[in-house]
């Protein structure tokens, strides 16, 4: 999908529903273009109430007003809450994603985040335990993984719901990992139409050799 260069955020719908949508997959678009929306034709039928959106950002942060406000727009407009809301972002998109919800700036959104860039947790996290999906292919610079495998550590700690993904060698799942852990998140965020989830801690991780 061609996105326009923008100094600020810059929103695209996607996919709405015939019927008020029970949720709002955003998929972020950063710098590095990391294209998450050649998904959407599949995605859609498999969640087929959830409304899909995609947002170019050029920030290399979440702190920018002015993203969580394009966000908070849509989704008043929608009658949904955060907690109905399923960020997806792969490469420098994944770290804002991320940051997002951990930061509490997309409070109660889950976030499913791919191949995120030298993995770490922002300094300040504020937020509520939330459900963060991981699909990670090996990267060069740390080719056994370490520092990715002790940010998840980390958060299983803090008892955020975590699932991983974890691509190493062998063939590339990617869109079919992508298809699991969206059902399961938009079905986390249709099932609490009206507040911000609270899930539970799951231990639950594949990794494919």
């Amino acid at each position: 999908m061609d996105i326009p260069d923008s100094p600020e955020p810059v929103w695209h719908m996607l996919h709405l529903p015939r019927v008020g949508p029970e949720a709002l997959i955003v998929i972020l678009q950063g710098a590095d273009r990391s294209d998450m929306a050649a998904f959407v034709p599949g995605w859609h039928e498999a969640v087929p109430r959830a409304a899909f959106a995609a947002i170019l950002t050029e920030r290399k942060s979440s702190a920018d007003a002015a993203l969580i406000a394009l966000i908070r727009a849509r989704i008043d407009e929608m009658g949904l809450t955060f907690g109905q809301v399923v960020l997806v972002g792969a490469g420098s998109a994944g770290h804002v994603a991320l940051d997002l919800v951990l930061q509490g700036r997309a409070p109660g959104a889950g976030a499913i985040v791919v191949d995120l860039p030298r993995p770490a947790l922002p300094r300040v996290m504020r937020a509520a335990p939330a459900s963060l999906r991981f699909v990670q292919h090996r990267d060069e610079d740390d080719p056994e993984g370490r520092a990715f495998h002790e940010m998840i550590r980390v958060l299983r700690d803090l008892s955020f719901d975590i699932r991983t993904f974890a691509l190493w060698d062998g063939p590339d799942p990617t869109n079919g990992a992508l298809n699991t852990f969206l059902v399961e998140l938009v079905a986390h965020a249709s099932r609490y139409p009206s507040a911000a989830r609270h899930p539970t801690r799951q231990d639950d991780s594949t990794d494919a050799a």
